[in-house]
């Protein structure tokens, strides 16, 4: 055992028997159940670690589940890493993947050590009671949900800074098992998706949805409560009026939503962060419901996206402006890839031609008529080509004569067969439309100037 920590490591096999004797001998025990392949396993440690210095009455361990895997069978483990929380011997809480520091810490102090954080009411509550609750509190949150829920209670660490930010708002949970409450899933129709939020406004129901991310709920809390939002238009517009708009700004954003549909509101909250992130962007949310002419201005399907990265011009969509002059459009896409455009197509803080769902052939030929050409052939599963990307990006400003270009193979496997690509990333350099070099693998800055000043110079 380390001098460092009070963590009891155990790299290699320890046996059934030899682990029930440490239940035993100690009331409170945390089993950290890693990999040394699992790189989050492996990122968690020292917090790990860190924990097993401030809380020493209790017993901190760490198995190999490779070297031990009759535990991976005895708890039913599918993935790494995995925490279990024993007391007196019995399982009491399995967590799942690695945390914060203050996420896992909220665990230990109330599955291990007992303590109460939050207001909660396990035992039930009737309607009558509820409505006192209502008139009590001009700003109420409630947060419903089953017993033994589990992703309600990885939800519940997040609620102890909300309630420290906004301290003149109640947060309330309340469980739904008891007979008591069984008229609130009638009352709010709530289904089988949990945690379920409703809040109130000086008494009045303003918001009652499943929301499942902490980020999410503070935005609710933005615009319901607080009556703040990160648009600088959002209502019902002629179309006149938004090309006005459109033109009084050098960049904007606009969202085209549909009420009631849980794509559309996931991501307006989502626009929340992007606001806090880009404060001078002016957002412009509309709905379709209101304004129907949007259909014919952008060739718009009333049909609904139902994943990231799908193809078409469904809805909700996203149009973005520069100087009047639409820039980019597209769907539901990762945080990642939203924000990147806003560097890129918008603010011009890089200059490369991102092309994630893929480019055709005859585009590739217009492009090399640029005397000199980088390609970036990427996925968005590989790592070392997230890790690389910023440094491509750097390069593209500081090289403006050079085209820079990044390509999903997975989206145009023309040109793995073109240019035979068998690993990722791969940088191929071009000048007078004739490839020059080919580089496969991660690049430092330095190294990658250095075959840009080789190659292209």
């Amino acid at each position: 055992m380390s001098e460092l920590h009070q963590v009891q490591e155990f790299t290699k096999e320890i046996s059934e028997k030899e682990f029930k004797s440490i239940l035993i001998d100690n009331d409170l025990v945390v089993v950290d159940c890693y990999a040394d392949w699992c790189s989050p396993c492996l990122q968690f440690r020292p917090i790990f670690e860190k924990l097993s210095n401030e809380y020493t009455n209790i017993k901190f361990i760490s198995i190999d589940t490779d070297g031990t895997q009759w535990i991976g069978e005895k708890y039913d483990i599918d993935s790494i890493p995995r925490f279990l929380f024993f007391k007196n011997a019995h399982l009491v809480y399995e967590h799942k993947g690695a945390s914060p520091l203050e996420v896992f810490e909220y665990f230990i102090k109330t599955k291990l050590l007992g303590l109460q954080l939050l207001d909660e009411i396990k035992e039930g509550i009737t309607e009558s009671e509820f409505e006192e609750l209502i008139k009590e509190y001009g700003k109420l949150i409630v947060e419903f949900h089953p017993s033994e829920d589990d992703e309600s209670e990885q939800l519940k660490p997040f609620y102890i800074p909300l309630m420290e930010n906004y301290p003149e708002i109640k947060f309330l949970i309340i469980e739904l098992d008891s007979k008591k409450t069984q008229w609130a899933r009638k009352r709010f129709n709530i289904k089988d998706h949990f945690p379920y939020f409703i809040i109130f406004n000086n008494g009045e129901n303003v918001l009652s949805h499943h929301i499942h991310h902490p980020e999410a709920i503070k935005y609710a809390i933005e615009e319901k409560l607080l009556g703040r939002t990160p648009f600088t238009h959002d209502s019902l517009m002629p179309e006149e009026k938004f090309d006005t708009i459109i033109n009084a700004y050098e960049n904007a954003i606009v969202f085209i939503m549909k009420e009631g549909s849980n794509t559309s509101s996931t991501l307006r909250n989502y626009l929340f962060h992007v606001a806090e992130k880009f404060p001078d962007l002016p957002m412009v949310a509309l709905k379709l419901e209101e304004n129907p002419w949007l259909v014919d201005k952008f060739g718009l399907e009333k049909a609904e996206f139902t994943r990231y990265g799908e193809e078409g011009k469904k809805i909700p969509y996203f149009i973005f402006y520069k100087n009047s002059e639409i820039v980019h459009e597209t769907g539901p896409v990762v945080p990642t890839q939203f924000e990147d455009t806003i560097q890129g197509k918008l603010l011009k803080l890089f200059a490369v031609d991102e092309y994630d769902h893929g480019l055709e052939e005859g585009k590739f030929n217009t492009i090399l008529e640029n005397p000199l050409v980088i390609m970036d052939i990427f996925t968005v599963w590989c790592q070392p080509c997230i890790e690389v990307r910023p440094i491509f990006r750097n390069l593209s400003r500081k090289y403006s004569e050079i085209k820079f270009l990044s390509v999903d193979l997975d989206h145009a496997r023309w040109i793995g067969e073109k240019f035979d690509i068998d690993s990722i990333p791969s940088f191929l350099f071009f000048k007078d439309g004739e490839m020059v070099h080919k580089h496969v693998g991660f690049l430092e800055e330095d190294m990658f100037e250095k075959k840009i000043q080789d190659n292209l110079k």
